[in-house]
């Protein structure tokens, strides 16, 4: 009690700020959970695994609805819009024209607002947009090897062979040996449409391919780093507002922790100025400066 009360006017008048979110839809996840087609196919799973990689390089996402203002983000990642009716494909469009990023998972349009099948293949109204469509789709009992411009891996749980490619339509990854259906299929593709670029996902990638295409979205994509560096398991949350920035950190890892910062700043909770945090496990601590940096939005 006595530490929100020395950090609450600091924390007051600020807001998270990322330039990353993350479409989380209900009517998509109804669909899926009413139509699974396997047992593996944990879409919650999933959207946390596409969150985690973000998170860790960004250290700041939001998770966003079809409906809000995405405007505002630099790379939006859907990982399961099974629902998309042709306004939302509009929308989404228009967000790519002005120079928006779009990343979407496996399984997107297969259904519109009503929850009937589209009446063009996956990814239904985005099919022109993506310059490509789902050949097929397959719940997978064994993993299948991909390869491409995000790495080597594993695709596991689901696969989409993605064709009819628009000439200018790049294959980022293809389905390698293993499963005779898929061998050499286009398993992933990126077109540039304007200002931005979209990209479809036809699969659920192992976690070090995850890793290296997150990576990449988000360097594509000209996010700004991360402006403090931690440890793996330390949390760091970044508020603006009133000319200042506001970073609470969190130490979730199973031992103490040290954090080295790129300059000077004030310590809210134990007061002076520091250039380098201990925390213990689960410690906390609030640092502000006065200055803003150009990542983000103030």
């Amino acid at each position: 009690g006595a530490e929100f009360a020395k950090a609450g006017s600091i924390l007051s008048g600020t807001q998270p700020v990322s330039e990353v979110a993350v479409i989380h839809d209900y009517d998509s996840r109804w669909a899926i959970e009413f139509n699974p087609f396997s047992s593996r196919y944990d879409q919650m799973q999933i959207l946390i695994d596409y969150y985690r990689n973000l998170r860790e390089t960004t250290q700041t996402v939001d998770i966003v609805t079809p409906e809000m203002d995405l405007s505002r983000y630099k790379l939006i990642v859907a990982p399961s819009l099974n629902v998309v009716s042709a306004d939302l494909a509009k929308r989404l469009t228009e967000y790519v024209k002005k120079g928006g990023h779009l990343v979407l998972g496996p399984r997107t349009g297969m259904k519109n607002e009503f929850n009937a099948l589209n009446t063009e293949r996956q990814p239904g109204p985005l099919k022109d947009s993506v310059g490509a469509r789902v050949e097929q789709f397959y719940a997978l009992t064994e993993d299948v090897l991909v390869s491409g411009a995000w790495g080597n891996g594993k695709a596991t749980i689901w696969a989409e062979p993605l064709g009819r490619l628009a000439p200018d339509a790049e294959v980022m990854l293809r389905f390698g040996a293993g499963n005779d259906w898929l061998t050499g299929e286009p398993a992933a593709v990126r077109r540039h449409l304007e200002k931005g670029t979209i990209t479809y996902l036809g699969s659920v990638l192992d976690s070090k391919l995850m890793a290296s295409a997150t990576k990449q979205w988000i360097k594509d994509a000209g996010v700004a780093s991360a402006i403090l560096s931690a440890p793996a398991g330390v949390k760091v949350s970044r508020r603006v507002g009133g000319g200042r920035e506001v970073f609470v950190i969190t130490n979730f890892s199973a031992g103490p922790q040290e954090i080295v910062l790129p300059s000077a700043m004030s310590d809210v909770l134990n007061g002076g100025e520091v250039t380098n945090v201990k925390l213990p496990r689960y410690g906390v601590a609030v640092l502000t400066s006065r200055s803003i940096h150009s990542s983000g939005h103030e």
